[in-house]
């Protein structure tokens, strides 16, 4: 058995779960409780059919998805 704590490496792949990854968000783990039940915005990881967890590149992936560059923004 795997002890999971809140950060796991598996394969090169740290884990992070729910409240660590809504704190790093933002928002609140009952958001991304919600985003889960909706099965949209951020993709997720199940342990031994029960514990969720994130993937910390997943994250930094959204995050950097809503980049908005500034200058970008005013040409167009």
């Amino acid at each position: 058995m795997v002890h999971v704590t809140d950060k796991y490496a598996a394969g090169g792949n740290e884990l992070v779960p729910p409240a660590t990854a809504a704190k790093i968000l933002g928002v609140s783990s009952e958001t991304l409780r919600w985003w889960r039940y909706r099965r949209e915005r951020l993709p997720w990881v199940v342990i031994g059919g029960r514990r969720v967890m994130y993937r910390k590149a997943d994250i930094d992936a959204f995050i950097a998805a809503g980049r908005v560059d500034p200058l970008e923004a005013a040409n167009g």
